[in-house]
């Protein structure tokens, strides 16, 4: 009975790779409803896959054409130019992270397409992505709450696969949540490095890795971690002249890197683009932060039976330790974006909660998280129409033989 079952099974398995070379997203969509089969996870993750490799990167607004254009220019230089390409942590005349360089250095070997990069973007992004994904999920452990799975999908929108139009930064934050949040569920410091490997995707991970070293060396220490929150939301301005005046602590590439951060020129260039965007942009994230400030903080004076044990403590208390990093460093432009690193764990703490907690309908905090939720959501899909190929849902071979059209094209423009 036994093997007829596992039979039945791989059966099923072989069925979902099979549909995929038929019609990909169709074999999507059937993998995502048996997410917790690991064959049907390899599926959703060979449609990422897919999608990296149908990415179309032909808006010059965005970070993901200048990394096509400079991929042209690697592929025409020759094997020889090895040290030129990927250059040291701290070279000065080339990048600052590894990964990024080094990944150009292999896929241009092969091809000038930068179609086969982006698939192996997305291949990286992707790992990381759909295992922080899986390891939170299976914490509901069977137990269906429609306030926790309205979360999941928060979880899963605040940094989506179309984020590997910014994958440096995008792709080390999976890296360093993943490894994080397995630490803290485990306690195996084999984590730890994981975490850290961050640093060679983003050099900005640095200074993240040094908060999960804190961590990690003081425990949790609360009396200590929410006097300096307060201290972070009152007087984040303290720390600007400290970084600018002690960056070159970090070394020459770091130090020539974040000097650009800090350059008035770049400074003008972010204030006259935050004043130009739509005022939902500009407040996106001072919403769904009220929202998880507020759940926080409910979630600990009222639901604190539900977070007694060593794992949500050690989440708790990493998330604010991780927020009072993230409120000083936003007095860097760009460094605002350690705030959505700490919204996937205060996520993830907020959706284990819900799983203990039983509902039996929507909870009143979930209520008020649907508008927050659903413009965040909305953003994501809206910046992602920017470079998904419409031809990426048609049967095969239509994503690899029609000429690309965004969705954005389609219905925006």
């Amino acid at each position: 009975m036994l093997n007829q079952s596992k039979a039945d099974t791989n059966r099923q398995n072989l069925g979902y790779f099979l549909m995929f070379l038929i019609w990909p997203f169709a074999s999507f969509l059937v993998a995502l409803s048996n997410f917790s089969n690991r064959d049907s996870r390899r599926v959703v993750h060979l449609f990422l896959i897919l999608f990296g490799l149908t990415f179309v990167a032909a808006n010059k607004d965005m970070d993901s054409y200048r990394i096509a254009e400079n991929f042209r220019y690697i592929a025409r230089l020759p094997f020889s130019d090895f040290w030129k390409i990927v250059g040291g942590l701290y070279a000065t005349d080339t990048s600052v992270d590894i990964v990024l360089p080094f990944l150009n250095f292999i896929v241009s070997r092969i091809t000038d397409d930068p179609a086969l990069l982006f698939g192996a973007f997305a291949a990286v992004f992707g790992y990381f992505y759909l295992g922080s994904i899986r390891k939170l999920s299976a914490l509901e452990a069977g137990k269906p709450n429609v306030n926790a799975l309205i979360h999941l999908w928060f979880f899963i929108f605040l940094v989506p696969v179309f984020y590997i139009n910014g994958f440096r930064f995008y792709t080390a934050t999976w890296v360093f949540f993943y490894g994080t949040f397995n630490y803290l569920l485990t306690k195996d410091r084999k984590f730890i490095w994981i975490a850290l490997s961050s640093i060679l995707i983003h050099y900005s991970y640095l200074s993240a890795s040094g908060v999960l070293l804190a961590y990690v060396f003081l425990g949790n220490r609360n009396m200590f971690y929410i006097p300096l929150l307060v201290a972070s939301f009152i007087i984040p301005e303290v720390s600007s002249g400290f970084i600018e005046s002690n960056i070159g602590l970090l070394g020459l590439g770091i130090q020539d890197r974040t000097a650009g951060y800090l350059s008035e020129g770049y400074k003008q260039g972010i204030a006259i683009s935050v004043e130009e965007s739509k005022w939902f942009i500009q407040w996106n994230t001072k919403i769904v932060g009220f929202y998880i400030y507020l759940v926080f903080i409910v979630s600990r004076i009222f639901w604190r039976k539900y977070s007694r044990d060593s794992f949500m403590e050690r989440l708790f208390s990493f998330g604010i330790l991780f927020l009072s990093f993230a409120n000083f460093s936003k007095v860097i432009p760009s460094g605002g974006r350690f705030t959505t690193v700490f919204f996937l764990f205060a996520i993830a703490y907020i959706f284990v909660l819900y799983t203990r907690k039983k509902s039996r309908g929507l909870n009143l905090l979930t209520i008020i998280g649907f508008f927050p939720m659903l413009l965040m959501t909305a953003l994501a899909l809206r910046q992602g129409f920017e470079n998904t190929n419409l031809w990426l849902f048609a049967p095969m071979p239509f994503p690899f033989t029609s000429d690309a059209i965004t969705i954005a094209e389609l219905f925006f423009k």
